[in-house]
């Protein structure tokens, strides 16, 4: 029976620890419409299941909804105008993760985040 416990403690450590790596912020540059380049910062929070997610641009803050998390992925959605787009964030090591932006207006587009300290 102890070794059963120990072994589900663990586990649950592990899972939980997991998703922790998401949280915090993470931040990118784009060439805006303009052909200047603007910092887009990725705010993830994680609190036991909850997570919350929103993207820092210039001209504002959009959040995400409807955030599913599945081993290293993060899929979500966020609403521009009428439009919802999927996007798709993976970690890849605890200091990177690529979102994947699915049907956005700019067409489908990856980019690279990097976790602040």
């Amino acid at each position: 029976m102890k070794k059963l416990l120990s072994v589900s403690v663990f586990l649950l450590m592990a899972v939980c620890g997991f998703a922790a790596g998401f949280d915090g912020t993470w931040t990118s540059k784009m060439q805006g419409q303009d052909g200047n380049e603007m910092e887009m910062k990725l705010v993830i929070k994680v609190d036991g299941e909850k997570i919350t997610a929103s993207l820092n641009m210039p001209n504002g803050d959009m959040p995400f909804t409807n955030i599913v998390k599945k081993d290293n992925t993060l899929t979500m959605e966020m609403k521009m105008g009428d439009q919802t787009m999927k996007q798709v964030l993976t970690l890849k090591d605890e200091n990177t993760a690529i979102l994947k932006m699915i049907d956005s207006p700019m067409g489908d587009r990856e980019m690279t985040f990097t976790k602040q300290k």
